[in-house]
């Protein structure tokens, strides 16, 4: 008998080692989606003249994965992941290649590219977290002058966790973007001061959730024009969307998909300047004068992803995705000289992706 109780014990921790609880797994989504920080036009923000990829994008996506994945709920009410530390550190790695790997223009320094990045955060009491992000960029086509690493923008963070209910979060957050990338300093970004309010809600004994932010950014810089002549961004608005979904007879595995889109508004320098800026390029159709038009940058992915069982403390996730822009390469503009465009497959930022992430 005491056999057989035994043989039904370690069958039992086998299967939850292989099957874990949904209640164990951390929140749904990229652990970190890469920039988090940066300003418009910062280092890796970008196709030319197709979109930017900065501050608010990784405010939105990467903090909110970041934010929400464990300390929802020390308070055991279900979202989230039960940890006694106050405190963790996350590191990763990115692969990104483009789906098109000829006549790209400008993007041709963006075929294949590694992104590594960093991310520390405390919390400070039940609700709050205070955070620190940074990432490296590995090219390899650049000018003979060039360096093949360069820094992405820093940034740090404050969360404020709002339980709405067992199954639903709200999560309130204030970054600041400093400027730590090389496309930062050549559009003389001094800091970018970033709000965002996101919901999160599970469904269906957490097999599904379900992601909104929405995000607001000022970019304080000393001049109004980039590097080149080209306006600065003045301020942005956007909006992302998330949806994972846990495979019923496997947790840790998920698939899921994400829209993202941004409203950027420019100062009014009196020409559209460089076609080398790396944000939604400027117009220069004569109806606007020395008024730029409100600039749109969309974009989205599909994914898969695989949470392996925690060895050591340590948590490993593995994701691969298809996607168009996201926030290490840039989005696509939807205007382009004035006239609104929709692209889909865009040859600038449509890539694949593999990810690997890891969280102590």
């Amino acid at each position: 008998m005491r056999r057989i109780r035994d043989a039904i014990a370690y069958a039992l921790t086998v299967t939850a080692l292989a099957f874990p609880a949904a209640a164990q797994r951390t929140t749904p989504g990229r652990v970190h989606t890469g920039r988090t920080n940066a300003g418009a036009g910062t280092e890796g923000g970008a196709t030319t003249s197709s979109g930017d990829t900065s501050a608010s994008e990784a405010s939105s996506d990467a903090e909110s994965r970041d934010e929400d994945q464990n300390l929802t709920n020390r308070n055991g009410e279900g979202l989230g992941e039960v940890e006694a530390r106050p405190w963790s550190v996350v590191v990763g790695a990115e692969t990104h290649a483009l789906l098109w790997q000829n006549n790209l223009g400008g993007a041709a320094e963006n075929k294949l590219f590694n992104y590594y990045f960093f991310d520390g955060h405390v919390d400070i009491g039940r609700y709050n977290r205070l955070s620190l992000f940074t990432g490296v960029y590995e090219r390899f086509l650049g000018d003979a002058t060039e360096p093949g690493v360069r820094m992405d923008d820093t940034s740090i963070r404050l969360a404020r966790l709002i339980p709405l209910s067992s199954n639903i979060l709200m999560t309130a957050r204030f970054s600041l973007g400093l400027p730590t990338s090389w496309e930062a300093q050549l559009m003389s970004l001094y800091v970018e001061p970033t709000v965002s309010l996101g919901v999160e809600a599970r469904f269906f004994n957490d097999l599904l959730t379900v992601e909104g932010v929405a995000f607001s950014s000022y970019f304080v810089v000393k001049y109004n024009t980039y590097a080149g002549g080209s306006p600065n961004p003045q301020a942005r608005v956007g909006f992302l969307l998330n949806a994972e979904l846990a495979m019923p007879f496997q947790h840790a595995l998920s698939i899921g998909a994400e829209l993202f889109v941004a409203y950027y508004w420019y100062y009014t320098p009196g020409n559209a300047g460089s076609p080398t800026m790396f944000i939604p390029q400027a117009s220069a159709d004569p109806q606007y004068g020395t008024t730029q038009p409100i600039q749109q940058v969309y974009g989205g992915e599909v994914y898969a992803r695989y949470t392996f069982p925690p060895l050591g403390g340590v948590h490993v996730d593995l994701r691969a995705a298809l996607a168009q822009g996201d926030t290490t390469l840039g989005y696509t503009s939807f205007i382009h000289d004035g006239v609104g465009q929709l692209y889909l497959g865009y040859f600038e930022n449509s890539e694949v992706y593999g990810a690997l992430t890891l969280r102590y």
